[in-house]
């Protein structure tokens, strides 16, 4: 149907959508969206998601510039099906689709938008993690749809990486974590160690109600021995300090600096699964040619590991 519809005659959601919703939430991601397309330099499918979005939300939208054309489905990138469900939803006035098919594209709309885009798009970003996790999960409890709501909570509960000792400690270097959070937080990890050292927390664990002080311990010191070389030893020139004196530490400096190189594994995975679409479409369109490429890019890499040089 693309080539059929009119791109200036789109229609955002409606104001009734919106009833039952967190208060000034809508209002509170249009402005995130407005700004993280201003200042954040988003890339192709993370802006053209960040402008669906706000315009679906309601946002302003330059009718003569008009939409792109949806791009490719891939079962690894959510964000094609993200993107087609908000330009389907935008532009149902052209089409028909039955009382169903508008009622599940309406929910999931409303769910990217409202809960899960912003999330999503900060995920790059490791120091915002673990305080980002918390808040994801503490505003689906809140949402009004339960079938979306149990759905949600019961897939994320599956990846509360974030919530182990080890990783916690990195919202000390998170500027949005209020003051009192960070001394609470400092002063937990004179704390006794959990008997088992969990990778991640179970759903049983995990309580949206605590704070993030509560998953620290003394086994969290061990992530600012990944940050510098002693690091547990060279903390304690700012983790003796009140955390509003802590952005002049040059100790702080240099470990948040080492947190900001940390690269994200969902973000990586994403990048590599584009690579390598846009490297097989490049190169061949036969599946047969694509196949022997494949086994020979395979057996190159297993022969490089294994005449690797044993000091690299």
């Amino acid at each position: 149907m693309w080539p059929y519809i009119d791109k200036a005659d789109f229609k955002s959601a409606s104001n009734d959508m919106f009833i039952g919703m967190p208060d000034s939430l809508r209002q509170e991601m249009l402005s995130f969206n407005e700004d993280a397309m201003t200042t954040k330099a988003p890339r192709e499918d993370y802006l053209k998601l960040l402008r669906l979005c706000y315009v679906f939300l309601g946002g302003s939208f330059d009718r003569t510039a008009g939409f792109r054309a949806p791009g490719a489905i891939h079962n690894a990138r959510w964000m094609a099906k993200a993107i087609y469900s908000l330009k389907i939803f935008l532009f149902q006035g052209q089409f028909k689709l039955t009382v169903r098919e508008a009622g599940g594209l309406t929910t999931i709309c409303l769910f990217v938008t409202l809960v899960y885009a912003r999330y999503w798009h900060e995920a790059p970003i490791a120091e915002w993690a673990p305080f980002n996790d918390f808040k994801l999960l503490a505003l689906l409890h809140q949402y009004p749809m339960h079938d979306i709501r149990e759905a949600a909570v019961a897939a994320f509960s599956r990846h509360l990486w974030y919530f182990s000792e080890h990783l916690v400690p990195l919202a000390l270097f998170d500027e949005r974590v209020s003051e009192e959070t960070k001394a609470a937080m400092v002063e937990n990890l004179s704390h006794p160690p959990n008997r088992l050292a969990l990778k991640r927390l179970d759903k049983k664990s995990f309580d949206h109600k605590a704070t993030l002080e509560t998953y620290v311990t003394s086994r969290s010191l061990k992530l600012f021995d990944l940050l510098a070389i002693h690091g547990q030893k060279k903390s304690k020139a700012f983790l003796s300090k009140p955390p509003a004196v802590w952005p002049s530490d040059p100790t702080f400096h240099s470990m948040k600096a080492n947190i900001k190189l940390l690269k994200v594994v969902n973000d990586c995975a994403e990048r590599g699964i584009a690579l390598i679409q846009s490297y097989n479409n490049a190169l061949t369109k036969d599946k047969t040619q694509k196949q022997y490429l494949l086994h020979s890019s395979s057996a190159a890499i297993v022969n490089s590991f294994q005449f690797r040089p044993k000091w690299h």
